[in-house]
């Protein structure tokens, strides 16, 4: 803009001067190199960021003196709805309740401080949130009622007056509180040789496609599958976070 910089004054107390260098006189190369980052997740990001969401799951604090509550609104462009189809509609997957609930539980007592004290048991999927990118947002409370002075119920429902007896819940479970445990370790070379038999990653997804449920990109991150042909039950795979999960300033414990 004009702005004269007086270069000497900078270089007062060095002994040598530093020398004048010539610009470049060729033009610089135009190519751009974009971060590859999913359109979707970067228009969560920027209103996570715009409106201080607690959590993508858990978006603000609505607790009274009657109940220690948060509440969260999806309006469909949400990456883990909108990558998430069952016959062509948008579908919060089971294990954002679970990730909803133990967020709210984290934010609701301080004093926990890591996951491995907490236990989650009785959990009931009663309905689905199903919502499309075209279609009203949905409001939803996460209501968290004691039981004990070491247990608590968790209620996922959709927003509204709960007082008229007509909640429509969406998914529950009874939480505990515990001293931290270690976790379990699972050895690795003892799975690994007992699922021998490998099967295509494409053909894990294309039954499900055959089946009307549509994984996005985001949700396509299976590397390997093995199984023991014993037990078929028995399977090992291979799971490739997303690569743009190091850009997000949250945490997720179970990622949906």
């Amino acid at each position: 803009q004009g702005v004269k910089i007086k270069w000497g004054a900078a270089h007062l107390k060095t002994e040598k001067k530093p020398r004048k260098l010539n610009l470049p006189t060729y033009p610089f190369s135009t190519e751009k190199y974009w971060a590859n980052i999913d359109p979707l997740t970067l228009i969560n990001r920027n209103l996570d960021r715009a409106n201080k969401r607690l959590h993508p799951l858990v978006h603000v604090n609505s607790s009274t003196l009657e109940k220690q509550s948060f509440k969260a609104n999806f309006n469909g462009h949400e990456s883990f709805i909108a990558e998430h189809l069952v016959n062509e509609q948008g579908i919060l997957p089971g294990v954002a309740y679970l990730e909803m609930m133990r967020a709210a539980v984290r934010l609701a007592v301080p004093s926990i401080i890591s996951d491995t004290q907490l236990s989650m048991r009785r959990v009931i999927w009663s309905r689905t949130i199903a919502i499309g990118a075209g279609d009203e947002p949905i409001g939803v409370e996460i209501d968290l009622l004691p039981m004990t002075s070491s247990n608590l119920q968790c209620l996922v429902r959709l927003e509204g007056d709960s007082s008229q007896g007509a909640d429509i819940v969406f998914a529950r479970a009874e939480i505990e509180t515990r001293t931290e445990q270690p976790a379990p370790l699972i050895d690795l070379e003892s799975l690994r040789s007992e699922c021998t038999t490998r099967l295509q990653v494409s053909d894990f997804y294309e039954v499900f496609t055959a089946r009307g449920v549509v994984h996005g990109p985001s949700y396509r991150r299976l590397e390997s599958i093995a199984v023991d042909q014993e037990l078929p039950s028995l399977v090992l795979a291979r799971v490739q976070p997303k690569p743009e999960a190091r850009y997000d300033t949250f945490e997720y414990a179970l990622p949906p």
